[in-house]
């Protein structure tokens, strides 16, 4: 039974468990990354635009904010109130600082890649709060997906799912395999997301695999290295995963076409 009980020709029955689990897995890389704000402030300090007064006071704003929207995705009170600040929030860590640094250096890759990922950060609480996907949007995820894609076979060495600068630790078994590998799964999952009948199915399969890397691969690169980055590893894929379930439950939530009614009906 899907989480809204229809099953049409366009939509198969969305699991309720994984909404739940897309949900939660969103929300507390929300904590983490909140919590980071008093711990790493001086740095993430720097990152706000020169030109906006009372720097601190804004990291440290934020850093509530997102702890807040955070709680208030997992014990789901103001939920729909919460997605959609989070979602504006999201919206303008890329209009205020990662969209003018990739405008200002084009040909960095790793700006491009961060543009997308917070641009998919925002795109599923949106859908949580709004309970549509519309069809731009869909697009959208696709050609990110794609992107990301050929990202893995551009950039082998580096770690999968969210193909950032961290390469794949010598101690990973398989290595370059598990880039390859995601890779092609994006490409297909890129595709099949184009065709708005199987992107249900596409989504919620590439959220799983991106929450399968998180245990598998992530998991033990932090522990292995105790430190913020592999936390922030596992709390970006698991986010992008979480992202990727929301917007994946939000489509089963549309509503079923309305079908022109012949006189033979009658």
């Amino acid at each position: 039974m899907s989480s809204t009980g229809r099953v049409d020709g366009n939509v198969v029955p969305f699991p309720a468990a994984l909404g739940t689990i897309g949900r939660i897995c969103f929300a507390l890389p929300l904590i983490v990354f909140g919590a980071e704000h008093f711990i790493l402030t001086k740095s993430l300090e720097n990152l706000v635009p020169a030109w906006l007064h009372a720097r601190l006071f804004w990291t440290y704003f934020v850093g509530v904010a997102l702890i807040a929207g955070g709680l208030s995705l997992v014990t789901t009170i103001q939920m729909r109130l919460a997605a959609a600040l989070v979602a504006c929030l999201m919206f303008l860590f890329v209009a205020l600082i990662w969209a003018p640094n990739t405008f200002a250096k084009p040909t960095e890759r790793l700006l491009w890649i961060v543009c997308c990922r917070e641009l998919t950060f925002a795109a599923g609480p949106a859908v949580l709060a709004y309970r549509r996907v519309p069809e731009w949007l869909r697009i959208f995820m696709a050609v990110v997906l794609l992107f990301f894609g050929v990202e893995h076979f551009l950039h082998a060495n580096c770690v999968p799912g969210i193909p950032l600068e961290k390469t794949i630790p010598p101690y990973i078994p398989g290595g370059e395999a598990w880039s390859y590998l995601t890779g092609v799964l994006l490409l297909v999952g890129a595709v099949v997301s184009m065709f708005r009948r199987w992107a249900q199915t596409s989504f919620m399969a590439v959220g799983m695999l991106m929450l399968f890397l998180v245990v598998t691969f992530y998991l033990p690169i932090m522990l292995s290295q105790k430190d913020i980055e592999g936390l922030n590893y596992v709390a970006d894929t698991m986010m992008f995963g979480g992202s990727l379930l929301l917007i994946a439950k939000a489509i089963s939530r549309e509503p079923e076409p309305v079908r022109n009614v012949k006189k033979a009906d009658l």
